[in-house]
């Protein structure tokens, strides 16, 4: 109905919402199993369970939905389009798994035949006894202890992070890219036609071809053009080098390749960042081109002796060999010939004239107007091409002009309303952090004309822009799920201590990554985001029941330990199918847009297991702290109003 298409992204979004499209369907059940255990007739038990965990559901589904609504509100990037394509997938399914759950699921229910039931499973039974043993000494007798427990998982999760070196900036390392080939490109100092980069082409071909053995690699791909020519090294299907062998490769290409002369070999490329290399590069602003080249050259001077830096070089290219025409103004001027006049001859000598196309029998014809290519292909017939005329007579171009012979750019290229050049490098060090920081010294300390700057690359901008837009997605998040639980519950208190299982996923996030060694790139992040509305469904569960039992007449501590023995089985299930079907994912390598995804699926899994477990140890725990905490702050409101004594101890 939205006119999309089963894509690479709408599949991972069902291969993410395998495992959740059952948690509603489990809930629902489980309370239904839970009422029937107790001796309710099979359509009563369907009807009061469905009643008893309706709210629940609903707001559980709101949250994983709700944290894909900031897509709207942030601007079209890398990103948004992840979360666009998968969050409308899990979206539309999780919603339809609400419908069933609350719809079919018990009517199935009512409708099928009583079976008898051998209850469940002694582990189980005693896995939650021992549940309740530590909940009681968590959360009713060592508060003070769990919390301090609990802030030293925190510290110990920041120094492993801190020895680990994980850090946001690794999205764009490379982290998690397919390595399956190291490309080099050719670079040549002349004006070389297509037949002569063939040569070139055949000659290295020759030194790779025999020893792809020696070098590691299965196949060898070619590809060249007019002053151009660039290979690839494919390693053998199923092997994987690590970065290390892939800059040891490079190092060896380096030294043994074939010197020929007029050309050099480049092992930059932004396909190759990741690969035992990450790219480097700053972007020179200013008015005059030639200026500017010369500062280029000076930065490409002392970059190159950065250690660690390879292929230090600008974008701009050497150039074309080009002939140009100087006018002589007051020979010009003399003969009434303008440079206005002189560009729209010149114009249509070599570019030519569009006319309109001519409408053939079966197809359109392209028309047009040009000299014919050997009237146009030396200086002495440019020189005859006439110009002008005066008093009858054709003035010529070599009249009024000289040419000169040099190599000019193919193209200027402006950014910020400024000719900008862009110094790149790659760097194939241990420690990229402290190389852009030496990059950043030497830019700094370069004397600059006045009216000309630098700034860092548009990929390292590009990386900034990245993690800013992710974590305004998942502060905008946040406040999402925080507005539909506080509208769902009628509560700002208790919305807020479900937030508090949020920072539990993180610390399994982290844990998990670093455990696995899986990086922490984009599709990291992207999981994390996912988690904001995952993992706040089993609180929500556990929150309603308590609040339920209340409601009843239950005090807050007989109905913590009530309500979560009731809601013990039904969180660990819904967490294990989510878990496990995001094991293939985990586990597998498939790739897309030539980056594995499994890192999303770990964080995913690490994040909701770690939740899980903490929210039912240490949830209740920070309800009981938050309410008498509320409450305290209450009472001291009310005396300083003079209308109570100052609470000086909480109950």
């Amino acid at each position: 109905l939205t006119h999309r298409s089963l894509n690479i992204l709408t599949m991972m979004g069902l291969m993410l919402a395998v495992g959740m499209l059952v948690d509603n369907a489990i809930v629902v059940l489980e309370a239904i199993y839970r009422r029937h255990e107790k001796g309710e007739a099979q359509r009563a038990a369907a009807a009061a369970g469905t009643r008893e965990v309706a709210m629940a559901v609903i707001a559980s589904t709101a949250t994983s939905v709700i944290v894909f609504a900031p897509i709207v509100l942030t601007k079209n990037t890398e990103i948004t389009l992840w979360l666009s394509e998968v969050g409308l997938t899990i979206s539309v399914t999780l919603i339809f798994s609400l419908l069933i759950c609350l719809t079919v699921v018990p009517l199935l229910v009512a409708r099928l035949r009583k079976s008898d039931s051998r209850g469940e499973f002694a582990f189980l039974g005693w896995l939650r006894r021992q549940y309740l043993r530590l909940l009681a000494w968590t959360a009713l007798r060592h508060r003070r202890a769990t919390l301090a427990i609990l802030a030293g998982l925190v510290v110990l999760t920041a120094i492993m992070a801190t020895i680990a070196g994980f850090k946001p900036s690794d999205m764009d390392e490379g982290g998690g890219v397919k390595r399956d080939h190291v490309s080099f490109w050719v670079e040549y100092t002349d004006n070389t036609n297509l037949y002569r980069v063939e040569e070139y082409v055949a000659t290295v071909e020759d030194f790779l071809i025999p020893r792809k053995s020696d070098y590691g690699v299965d196949a060898v791909y070619t590809f060249y053009d007019d002053n151009f020519s660039a290979f690839r090294l494919f390693f053998p299907p199923g092997s994987e080098p690590n970065e290390e062998q892939i800059s040891a490769l490079r190092d060896s290409l380096r030294a043994q390749l074939p010197v020929l002369p007029g050309l050099r070999y480049r092992f930059r490329d932004d396909e190759d960042v990741g690969q035992g290399a990450q790219l480097v590069s700053v972007t020179l602003f200013g008015e005059d081109t030639d200026l500017l080249g010369e500062i280029a050259r000076e930065v490409v001077r002392r970059l190159g002796l950065i250690e660690g830096m390879h292929d230090v070089d600008t974008n701009r290219e050497s150039g074309r060999d080009e002939v140009r025409v100087v006018l002589d103004r007051e020979l010009a001027g003399r003969y009434g010939v303008s440079p206005r006049e002189l560009s729209q001859v010149l114009g249509l000598t070599f570019r030519g004239v569009p006319l309109r196309k001519f409408q053939g029998a079966e197809r359109e014809i392209d028309l047009g107007i040009v000299l014919e290519p050997s009237d146009r292909r030396n200086l002495e017939n440019l020189a005859r091409l006439p110009v002008a005329y005066q008093a009858g007579r054709p003035v010529l171009l070599g009249q009024v002009a000289r040419f000169e012979l040099g190599r000019g750019p193919t193209q200027i290229a402006r950014e910020r309303q400024q000719t900008a050049i862009t110094v790149s490098a790659a760097y194939e060090g241990e420690d990229f952090d402290e190389a852009m920081e030496a990059v950043r010294d030497v830019m700094n300390a370069l004397a600059l004309p006045a009216g000309y700057s630098w700034s860092e690359g548009e990929r390292l901008r590009r990386v900034e822009e990245q993690q800013n837009d992710m974590l305004l997605n998942i502060l905008l998040a946040l406040v999402c799920v925080y507005i539909v639980m506080a509208v769902l519950f009628e509560s700002l208190l208790h919305p807020l201590v479900i937030m508090l299982c949020i920072p539990f996923a993180m610390l399994g996030v982290i844990w998990t990554l670093i455990a696995s060694r899986t990086p922490f790139n984009l599709f990291a992040m992207i999981g994390m985001v996912i988690l904001i509305g995952i993992v706040v469904n089993n609180g929500i569960v556990l929150m309603d029941r308590i609040g339920q039992l209340r409601r009843q007449g239950l005090t807050r501590e007989a109905a913590i330990l009530a309500g979560c023995r009731d809601r013990f089985r039904p969180i660990l299930m819904t967490a294990g199918t989510t878990v496990l079907g995001l094991a293939p994912l985990a586990l597998g390598k498939a790739t897309v847009a030539d980056g594995y995804y499994f890192p999303l699926a770990r964080a995913v899994m690490g994040g909701l297991t770690a939740s899980t477990l903490l929210t039912l140890i240490v949830l209740p725990t920070f309800m009981i702290v938050a309410e008498d905490l509320a409450a305290r702050a209450r009472a001291t409101w009310a005396w300083g109003q003079g209308r109570g004594p100052l609470p000086w101890r909480v109950r």
